[in-house]
């Protein structure tokens, strides 16, 4: 697929007004509440590589799901894995943001 150069506002104008990213607006469109990293670091005042070294050990089970779009692959926390995540920094001492 060969990249098209187009203007600002006509990139705004095909995402239906808005500037967000292609990330943000496929996360948008999914059915159900889904988080990010980024979104859960901020919510736990920790960086996003803790939070990503987190989940690769075996205290946390999540994220337990991912949307995929061509190259790109999201990782998605649920509700469940938020309430395992909550839990966690709780015992950690951590106030949610």
């Amino acid at each position: 697929m060969k990249a098209k150069i187009v203007s600002a506002a006509e990139a705004a104008a095909g995402a239906k007004g808005s500037r967000k990213s292609p990330a943000h607006l496929l996360l948008e469109s999914l059915d159900g509440n889904y988080m990010t990293f980024n979104q859960l670091a901020k919510r736990y005042g920790v960086h996003v590589e803790t939070l990503r070294r987190l989940c690769r050990t075996d205290r946390v089970n999540a994220p337990s799901e991912a949307v995929v779009s061509g190259e790109m692959t999201m990782y998605l926390f649920n509700e469940a894995d938020v309430a395992e995540l909550d839990e966690y920094f709780d015992r950690k001492g951590h106030t949610k943001k």
